[in-house]
């Protein structure tokens, strides 16, 4: 293990990603759900990731949001790099990368921030970066800003440390690859299980990660199970260590999280309803449901909304498909099982914005959606940003300059895509968050992105040119002229759907 990585997984590189619920908007709207204001998005506001990865999430959220300014850190210098290659492709100039541990960019030349977020670092750090980065957020983050941290999470975790410490136990830093440890260290826990182990008969959950751990992607595994400070937290304790820089609790950033109808019974639900301090209730909730992984947004300072400030907000509130209507669910999966979307409440809403991007006070001219009353479709789009067919959207009349600014990003990031065969994460300029985009997809945008009517002829000279072929069905088409028919059935494919959602988001 390298000196400098303080523990951590260091010869792999973390899986690339983008994580919607830490993007500014969704943010907003979670805190807008339960009533308190958030920083001001629409105008110029400045944003922290620590512990970046690939720089995945700034860089598409610096493309979707030019009024913000974006600086992000993450100790692997190998990350850091393929993150200021794409801004550089993309001539992003709101984005500022760093390969600085947490102490060193408290030192930096930064900003006073809004928003400081961590995704997949609270609980794999040590103790001594858990103390620098209280402290980062203590010195950096300004009044009434906001932090996300997401964690994994105790009593969820619970039956499945024993198994993680067999794993590690058996796979010591040594001189073997990482990858060859951790595949050696899975078949070693097995052959335990198979041996009639008690512990595994009598702690289902732990026997079950086994066969999920099989299937795994190693750089998943690398990261979720072997850095050195992995440590699961109960929410009550990062609370506790969240308040020495003047946090308090607010609200999941899941939105879906937050209705209890949806996760609990009616006696789970009378039994929290005890609880008036927000971090017993959370941690009771977590016991309840068996809580694994949290998260969480924490605000230094948080202001409540009175009833006219919330409406005002609510009504001004714009949202989006980000699917086709055709595709929108009709029930959720929850811990109580499937929950029913009432088709009287979610049709109407869904069939409005399937017409475009609409503000709840647009909505409300609709007189089927009028009928529902503003608390109701409160809690239905609440519902459908959760289980997410659609997203809040960004304001309206900053559309246009926001669309440019991705246009050049998203041409960037397709032919990135393409040339490391990896699904392509585009900035969404119209909500100011992420769409994954995979396969020949990603060639007919570029073409659009070129001038190109004939999507066909393009996408299947790119693909020739790299000896690639189309799949049917999981298996590759091998002669030309079935994968030109395979390719024409695609391109009617897009332009029915996903072409018009793209549209509507400004993304082609």
């Amino acid at each position: 293990m390298n000196n400098w990585a303080s523990g951590y997984v260091a010869d792999i590189d973390y899986t690339a990603g983008f994580y919607e619920h830490m993007t500014p908007v969704k943010l907003a709207f979670a805190l807008l759900t339960k009533g308190f204001s958030a920083p001001d998005i629409i105008r110029p506001y400045t944003y922290c990731e620590l512990g970046c990865g690939h720089g995945v999430t700034v860089n598409v959220m610096g493309a979707a949001n030019p009024q913000g300014d974006f600086w992000a850190t993450d100790f692997n210098p190998s990350q850091i790099a393929n993150a200021r290659k794409l801004a550089s492709a993309a001539c992003l100039d709101n984005v500022h990368f760093f390969d600085s541990s947490f102490g060193e960019f408290n030192s930096a030349d930064l900003p006073q921030f809004d928003f400081i977020t961590l995704h997949g670092i609270w609980t794999w750090v040590s103790e001594e970066n858990r103390r620098e980065i209280v402290t980062f957020i203590r010195d950096r983050l300004k009044v009434g800003g906001v932090v996300y941290v997401s964690y994994n999470a105790l009593p969820g975790w619970a039956p499945i440390l024993p198994l993680r410490r067999l794993l590690t136990d058996h796979a010591p830093a040594g001189g073997e690859p990482t990858l060859t440890r951790i595949r050696n260290a899975i078949d070693f826990a097995d052959s335990i299980r198979n041996a009639g182990a008690l512990f595994f008969q009598e702690n289902p959950a732990a026997a079950e990660r086994i066969e999920d751990l099989k299937t795994s992607t190693p750089k998943y595994l690398a990261h979720e199970y072997f850095p050195e400070g992995f440590d699961p937290a109960y929410h009550a304790d990062v609370a506790r260590d969240f308040s020495e820089a003047k946090l308090r609790y607010v609200c999941p950033a899941d939105v879906i999280q937050q209705i209890d109808a949806l996760n609990m019974d009616g006696a789970q639900i009378e039994l929290l309803s005890k609880f008036e301090n927000p971090v017993q209730r959370e941690t009771v909730r977590d016991y309840l449901l068996n809580t694994r992984f949290r998260r969480d947004i924490f605000v230094k300072g948080p202001l409540a909304l009175n009833e006219d400030e919330a409406r005002e907000r609510w009504m001004g509130t714009r949202f989006a498909m980000k699917v086709d209507r055709s595709e929108a669910p009709t029930k959720i999966k929850g811990p109580l099982g499937d929950v029913e979307l009432h088709p009287e409440v979610y049709g109407p809403v869904l069939d409005a914005l399937a017409r475009g991007p609409q503000t709840v006070a647009q909505l409300l001219e609709d007189p089927a959606i009028a009928s529902l009353g503003l608390a109701r479709l409160q809690q239905a789009l609440t519902v459908l940003v959760g289980s997410r067919p659609i997203d809040p959207c960004l304001d309206a009349e900053n559309d246009s300059l926001r669309i440019a600014r991705a246009r050049d990003f998203n041409t960037a990031a397709l032919r990135q895509a393409q040339s490391n065969k990896t699904p392509a994460w585009l900035a969404c300029p119209v909500t100011g968050s992420g769409l994954s985009v995979e396969g020949v997809l990603q060639l007919f945008l570029l073409a659009r992105r070129l001038g190109r009517d004939d999507l066909i002829e393009y996408a299947w000279g790119e693909m020739s040119l790299r000896g690639a072929k189309l799949l049917k069905e999981g298996v590759a088409i091998e002669s030309d002229a079935d994968n030109l028919a395979e390719m024409r059935v695609s391109v009617e494919r897009f332009l029915k759907n996903p072409l018009p959602v793209f549209q509507q988001l400004g993304l082609s």
